[in-house]
């Protein structure tokens, strides 16, 4: 979509989660691209709060257990079954959501795990050999 196109959107969804962490105090817990429609303005707009939780309904620091969302937007703690901060895994999927609005393509080919293979090119710190 070219990079001023994104960053117009990415701007604001960046906004809306804001938003939801610090005034509504909820956690989305499944941001991906299909969650994220345009009114007839071209104003971004969030979607399907089915997995979202309130701050509150973690303990009081955020945390929560359930291995939930669509896997290839998933962070990895989620993955590996550890708890997680409801914020931190909002703000890992808008990373793979800007990623995909820049490139066109996903990041990981499954999922952000160290077995996936672009991942561990990642967590290795072999950019070079990630943009092959």
């Amino acid at each position: 979509m070219g990079e001023a196109l994104a960053k117009h959107l990415f701007k604001q969804l960046v906004d809306a989660v804001t938003y939801l962490h610090t005034v509504a105090k909820v956690v989305h817990r499944d941001l991906k691209l299909e969650n994220i429609v345009l009114d007839r303005n071209f104003s971004l707009k969030l979607c399907d709060f089915a997995m979202s939780k309130t701050l509150m309904e973690g303990n009081l620091s955020g945390i929560y257990y359930s291995q939930l969302g669509s896997e290839r937007y998933m962070a990895p703690e989620i993955i590996e079954g550890k708890p997680y901060k409801g914020t931190a895994v909002d703000i890992f999927a808008l990373g793979v959501i800007l990623f995909a609005m820049v490139t066109g393509v996903m990041p990981f080919d499954r999922r952000a795990h160290k077995d996936d293979l672009l991942y561990s090119l990642l967590i290795k710190n072999e950019e070079t050999q990630y943009w092959q």
